[in-house]
């Protein structure tokens, strides 16, 4: 799986688990229709039922906006995700919401190299968002991706030794790839290999945190 594709699932799962706190029956069950046809890959089934006049009455803009906006990198249709991302002119948010969606459409263009966009969002992101963690990483990651950057291997370094070892995958994967900018490809495969080990013992532990849930 892809790690774009691991943290989307991570999201939507904690995201329409605080939604279904206090929804009416109805909703409830129209939720949990439109997860289960994207987890099954069903994306026309899932379109239909969230283009439907009663879905529109049951949530919020904002909810089905981000739903089909995640639909949409799941499918991998470029043109649905260009028109769930311009949904969004449309919509009202707070600042969670805004830093949580402009960190989601900048990580996806990342993933595409399409660097020109994701620089138009990473410009968002440091003018509209107050998040100044979710600012640094992703100049971070634009950066390293898009400019082929090593110049912040050092804080890169630091702030892994300050992070708890199971949660270290991420950051070393940006340091293999500012070893690598930098042509230091031995530490480069290094990195990578730490990375890689803790990304996999992430990912094994949200698998059984939520089996455990759905017991």
């Amino acid at each position: 799986m892809k790690i774009e594709n691991l943290f989307i699932f991570i999201a939507l799962f904690a995201f329409f688990s605080l939604l279904a706190i206090g929804q009416r029956a109805l909703s409830d069950r129209y939720l949990r229709k439109m997860t289960e046809a994207i987890a099954s890959g069903d994306f026309e089934g899932f379109s239909k039922i969230a283009d439907s006049f009663l879905t529109k009455l049951l949530f919020p803009p904002f909810n089905l906006c981000y739903l089909k906006l995640n639909a949409a990198i799941l499918e991998g249709d470029p043109e649905k995700f260009e028109q769930a991302v311009r949904n969004f002119s449309l919509v009202s948010m707070n600042q969670y919401q805004k830093s949580d969606l402009y960190h989601k459409i900048f990580n996806h263009y990342m993933s595409e190299k399409d660097y020109e966009k994701a620089k138009v969002y990473l410009d968002r992101i440091e003018k509209e968002v107050k998040n100044e963690d979710l600012k640094e990483q992703d100049r971070y990651v634009y950066d390293i991706y898009a400019l082929n950057s090593g110049e912040h291997l050092d804080q890169l370094l630091t702030k892994r030794e300050e992070t708890p070892e199971k949660e270290r995958g991420f950051l070393e994967m940006l340091i293999s790839d500012s070893y690598k900018n930098l042509n230091d490809n031995k530490n480069a495969d290094r990195y990578k290999e730490m990375s890689i080990r803790h990304l996999k013992q992430l990912e094994e532990s949200i698998r059984k945190t939520n089996a455990e849930k759905q017991k």
